[in-house]
């Protein structure tokens, strides 16, 4: 009766111990899944400024060439003397 009583005490450790290692585990997954979604994060973060500098450059450049085109349509017709109105 004693004996069975122990064994059962050892089997129910033995059961409780595999149940902590497989919980260890799934929580070391879960960190590593975890550490893995971060990374990707900041990786798209990193993209994601990137992007919004280049944005932020092609309307700079943007701006600098419609500046351009508008003091160049202004030379042009200030030197040929255009007036829309010259015709009515």
């Amino acid at each position: 009766m004693v004996q069975e009583k122990l064994n059962k005490q050892a089997a129910n450790e033995s059961r409780l111990e595999e149940e902590k290692r497989q919980l260890r585990l799934s929580l070391d997954e879960a960190d590593n899944q975890l550490t893995k979604a971060e990374l990707l994060r900041r990786s798209m973060d990193g993209e994601h400024q990137r992007i919004k500098m280049v944005l932020a450059d092609k309307e700079t450049e943007t701006q600098a060439r419609s500046i351009v085109l508008i003091l160049s349509l202004s030379i042009y017709f200030h030197s040929v003397q255009f007036n829309p109105f010259s015709n009515m």
